[in-house]
């Protein structure tokens, strides 16, 4: 079965930074072969000086740098209102760091559900060649293996499969033996689940890291040069629109996210 990409939208702030994001989206969309005309969404109100149709004439000219055939949405609503009353299956948003974490793109991320996000982190390659995958061997770790496994044959991409023993705690309250004789019973353990949630079928790599997934994961995943992040939205313990987990990645790692 092939990847689709359903009702997508393009979040835009027509800074220069987002050229490079436009470039990045576009090389997605080819390699999607994405057949839909994707609708761009700006916020009027974060260009209180200008009009509505120099905005409009900007953003147009901006966007057909890269596309041909594409919707333009000028926003002066929440634009998080905005996004869920359309139904956008699919956003694409640029990523930047924000100190009160209260930045526009935050708040996107934190209150939309049941939309799928991809989104960039600049600077970054429009290769993917190496796809991690953080599982917790759930359903939705499923989704986000089969995801990721029709993505990887369009790049030739790699897929390392990431989960997190979660005993790193125990290193320093038992003997070195002790959190050895631990470390092989959770391995054992976690390999068993692993078979029977994926079946076998699976034709990816697991490794098991030897920490907290809040802290150790995301340093691993920068270690190794990852291209592209999968995540799920949250476990099945939350029920915010985005989990503390998923947020904590999508804040610290260096690559591009996608988040189901």
């Amino acid at each position: 079965m092939s990847l689709v990409i359903e009702k997508p939208a393009v979040h835009i702030s027509l800074g220069e930074e987002d050229r490079e994001f436009l470039k990045y989206v576009r090389s997605v969309f080819d390699k999607l072969q994405v057949k839909e005309k994707p609708s761009f969404l700006y916020l009027w109100g974060s260009n209180i000086f200008s009009s509505r149709e120099s905005v409009q004439e900007s953003a147009t000219k901006f966007i057909s740098e890269h596309f041909e055939d594409f919707n333009l949405e000028i926003i002066n609503t929440p634009i998080e209102e905005f996004i869920n009353s359309l139904g956008f299956k699919w956003i694409f948003l640029r990523y930047r760091r924000s100190l009160l974490r209260k930045a526009l793109h935050e708040k996107i991320i934190q209150s939309l559900d049941g939309i799928s996000l991809w989104i960039y982190k600049s600077p970054c390659s429009q290769e993917i060649r190496n796809i991690c995958v953080p599982i917790d061997m759930s359903e939705r770790s499923k989704r986000q293996v089969e995801f990721s496994q029709k993505l990887a044959p369009l790049w030739d991409a790699r897929i390392e499969l990431l989960h997190a023993l979660s005993i790193s705690r125990m290193r320093h309250k038992v003997s070195q033996k002790e959190y050895e004789q631990l470390r092989s019973l959770k391995e054992e353990e976690t390999m068993h689940i692993y078979g029977d949630v994926f079946h076998g079928k699976s034709e990816v790599l697991l490794k098991l890291i030897d920490g907290d997934p809040i802290k150790d994961l995301p340093r691993h995943i920068n270690n190794q040069n990852c291209n592209l992040v999968v995540i799920s939205r949250r476990s099945k313990q939350e029920v915010r629109p985005m989990g503390r987990h998923s947020l904590h990645i999508i804040r610290s790692v260096k690559c591009p996210v996608v988040v189901l």
